[in-house]
């Protein structure tokens, strides 16, 4: 029994920490400000955010709504699951598809804002206004290789973008692979 006691007080132990420690820790906090700078405030307002996959579901637009179930009746037209688990691999499948092309619309609408904002900011340094551009004041306009730069231009979104979609691809791979596998076994067990 007297194991047992130095077993609890040892685990005690370790998990409180010494007065000074805790002093330091207090200390460290108070000159702690966090971020300064519009860009590590806007991201460190992210920090739980994280990937989003466990937070509340958000509803689909009954646009996305459509375009999912389309996409879905597509592909059990041509896959022709028969079984809870063939039925299962198609819905998933049809998920991770339709999530790619979230990721395409979410790039494309990064590459738009980007071209939008180099436009705006070529407007200003020529110095035209919404007032000279009512007049007929042709704005100037970005050439490809100005497009083709900006387009590029927040390289963390970019970066998770591609992450994104590698590992959507490899999903619909395994998703894939693993139906038609299904139905290989369904096929010979009935032949």
């Amino acid at each position: 029994m007297n194991s047992e006691n130095s077993k609890d007080r040892s685990s005690e132990d370790s998990q409180t920490i010494s007065e000074k420690r805790l002093a330091a820790n207090r200390a460290n906090a108070l000159r702690s400000t966090g971020p300064t700078s519009i860009k590590g405030k806007l991201r460190s307002s992210k920090n739980a955010m994280k990937h989003n996959v466990f937070s509340q579901p958000k509803l689909l637009s009954p646009g996305d709504q459509k375009r999912l179930q389309r996409l879905r009746r597509g592909l059990f037209a041509d896959l022709q699951p028969i079984g809870i688990l063939e039925i299962l691999c198609v819905n998933e499948l049809a998920l991770t598809t339709f999530r790619k092309t979230r990721i395409a619309r979410w790039e494309n609408g990064l590459i738009r804002k980007s071209v939008d904002w180099a436009q705006e900011s070529l407007e200003e340094k020529h110095g035209l206004d919404e007032e000279d551009l009512c007049t007929g004041e042709k704005p100037p306009k970005l050439t490809k290789a100005a497009i083709a730069a900006v387009s590029m231009a927040d390289a963390d979104e970019v970066g998770l973008i591609i992450r994104y979609e590698k590992a959507l691809d490899r999903k619909a791979e395994r998703l894939l692979a693993q139906l038609q596998r299904l139905q290989r076994q369904r096929r010979s067990g009935t032949e």
